[in-house]
């Protein structure tokens, strides 16, 4: 079978165009992927500025519980943190109630001890806690 110029042309181009349209679209979604990129680039270096040591030290810093050492205020109990010692969890909470002593020490911020506030230490650091939005 033999195929005029003409039609050599045509079945040419009927070869080519598609393929020129799929170049043309693989070179708009690659721009596409540059940008979205660095996008992602941008927000993770503004994510990380936001979440530096500096940045959680100065919104700490600029929270100073308004009510210091009273176990009803919520916001205190907030800011309590795994880790801290006697003397932090006075000035934040307040003096407790009762003190149990044993392998672990609880205080407690009520008279219904476990079902009131309450906070667990193990070897004299805040292990966890229960506030009396906890309840």
């Amino acid at each position: 079978m033999r195929f005029s110029i003409q039609m050599k042309r045509f079945l040419l181009l009927g070869l080519v165009c598609p393929s020129l349209s799929y170049a043309s679209s693989n070179v708009d979604l690659e721009q596409k992927i540059v940008d979205l990129s660095s996008r992602v680039i941008e927000l993770e270096r503004r994510l990380d500025a936001l979440e530096s040591p500096e940045m959680t030290q100065m919104i700490e810093q600029n929270s100073e519980p308004t009510n210091p050492g009273d176990s009803l205020d919520q916001s205190n109990w907030n800011r309590l943190k795994v880790g801290y010692n006697y003397d932090e969890v006075r000035e934040l909470v307040g003096e407790p109630i009762k003190i149990k002593k044993g392998s672990m020490e609880f205080w407690y911020y009520s008279e219904r001890k476990l079902d009131g506030p309450f906070v667990k230490f193990i070897f004299k650091k805040v292990h966890s806690w229960k506030s009396a939005l906890d309840e």
